[in-house]
């Protein structure tokens, strides 16, 4: 994997983690 593909995926999985905590 590259670092930009897991930088985006762990920013994409923060992302969700945050929407799944403000709702």
């Amino acid at each position: 994997m590259r670092d930009v593909t897991k930088k985006q995926l762990s920013g994409q999985m923060r992302n969700w983690n945050g929407l799944s905590m403000s709702s």
